[in-house]
């Protein structure tokens, strides 16, 4: 459901989407903002990644949240905690596939 919702959905740089007509160009900050959102701790997309175990699909999410520019991989949450310094159920250091690693930090 992810994938279908995000994917293609990112805007260009006039502001127009593959997959959907969005509003007015002045909106696009609003826009922006929101599919950077955050729930009450703080937590954007990236921090419910590492919860999935099934490593094939959490690469997946990982891989089409970074491409559709959803969240935020280096935003902390109000504890000062990145996405993948949380303690989750898995390593971030052996979970973040190689060639994803650049928009990591200290990884």
């Amino acid at each position: 459901m992810l994938e279908y919702l995000i994917k293609d959905s990112k805007p260009d740089a006039n502001g127009n989407s593959k997959k959907y007509k969005l509003s007015p160009f002045v909106n696009k900050a609003k826009f922006i903002k929101s599919r950077k959102n955050k729930d009450i701790w703080g937590n954007n997309p990236f921090h419910y990644v590492w919860d999935i175990d099934i490593a094939d699909m959490r690469n997946k999410m990982l891989e089409l949240l970074l491409y559709a520019d959803v969240g935020c991989v280096l935003k902390p949450n109000k504890m000062g905690m990145l996405p993948h310094f949380i303690n989750h159920m898995f390593d971030y250091n052996d979970d973040i596939p190689d060639h994803l690693k650049i928009y990591f930090r200290d990884v």
